[in-house]
């Protein structure tokens, strides 16, 4: 039989243990959401880049009407 003492380190250690394992899965999430966001602004800076190829080209066009 455990001796209250020993089941109080027991429960210590356990708690220490998920202490380790929430801090683990909050730094896992932080770049989660780090990798997402940059991934989202890679992708629109690529359509905002897409669209001032595409605007200098109209301009090209409308420039020869002139």
């Amino acid at each position: 039989m455990l001796k209250d003492k020993d089941k109080r380190s027991s429960f210590n250690g356990i708690l220490q243990g998920i202490e380790y394992y929430v801090v683990l899965l909050r730094f896992l999430l932080y770049l989660k959401i780090k990798t997402s966001e940059a991934h989202s602004t890679a992708f629109y800076k690529g359509l905002s880049e897409k669209n001032k190829d595409k605007r200098s080209a109209f301009n090209g066009i409308l420039q020869g009407f002139e």
